[in-house]
């Protein structure tokens, strides 16, 4: 299913939700969004969500300090 053409899909205020909480809680998640020019506050269609960059072991995971994960 194309979710770009006007559907939002299922539960994605629940998700929308869940994003912004761990953009403003999460210490690496902040830094994180915050050097790849997201701003959390300006996410807000679907389409928007998608530009929300992936985070993996190397970019995320490794990059920041444990405790910041969390």
């Amino acid at each position: 299913m194309n979710h770009t053409e006007g559907k939002t899909p299922d539960g994605f205020s629940e998700a929308l939700a869940v994003f912004r909480e761990a953009a403003s809680a999460v210490p690496a998640y902040t830094l994180f969004l915050k050097e790849k020019g997201i701003h959390p506050d300006e996410i807000r269609s679907y389409n928007d969500f998608l530009t929300v960059p992936l985070m993996d072991k190397a970019t995320y995971l490794r990059a920041y300090p444990f405790f910041d994960l969390f």
